[in-house]
């Protein structure tokens, strides 16, 4: 029972050996993350997707502290952390490409800048210390994203009634009678620039 645990344990924190990649295990982590739930049903703020991020932390606790040896406090093979962080950075955020692209770099610039206050968690002790500081930066970055997604939506539906509402007025005076006649003319002509004299 012990060694079925322990293998589970390894699997997990591993992200399924993924963080045996020879080169930037903690970048291959969370475009595997990213991937796996663009791929998935999940929506952005479904019961399910709450229930991935919630459990998967808490089970990666465990998992990471599996890794956990007495010479080596944070194992960079443990990559757990860095697909829980990418889900909860996702969280809200539409699921398209753009904000997909856009979730994944923020969260790796938080998870190797790691500002402050994301960089004290890391101080906390065993599976906790590596799985906390990622849940920061995930928060951090979904926070921030949103932000500045619900300010761009908010312009964008507010330039479009904008619009709306100009169609809406040249619509009215060209029912006017005479509103056509009354138009200067696009192209302008000898003419027109200057008129003859009677």
């Amino acid at each position: 029972m012990t060694t079925v645990l322990s293998r589970a344990g390894w699997a997990m924190g591993t992200g399924m050996g993924i963080g045996l990649a020879p080169l930037a295990p903690a970048t291959v982590a969370s475009l595997a993350a990213v991937l796996l739930y663009g791929f998935s049903p999940l929506d952005e703020d479904s019961i399910g997707f709450f229930l991935l991020c919630g459990l998967g932390f808490l089970a990666g606790i465990w998992a990471c502290q599996t890794l956990i040896t007495e010479a080596d406090y944070d194992p960079k093979r443990a990559v757990w952390d860095e697909f829980a962080g990418m889900w909860i950075t996702c969280l809200f955020l539409p699921k398209t490409f753009a904000w997909l692209v856009a979730a994944f770099i923020v969260f790796r610039v938080l998870d190797i800048l790691k500002p402050w206050p994301i960089r004290r968690f890391e101080g906390l002790p065993g599976g906790l210390g590596i799985m906390a500081d990622d849940l920061a930066a995930g928060v951090v970055g979904a926070v921030g994203l949103n932000v500045v997604y619900r300010v761009f939506n908010y312009v964008a539906l507010d330039s479009l009634e904008l619009c709306m509402q100009k169609t809406r007025l040249l619509y009215a005076l060209a029912a006017e009678p005479g509103f056509i006649a009354r138009q200067k003319p696009l192209c302008y002509t000898p003419s027109s620039i200057n008129p003859p004299l009677v």
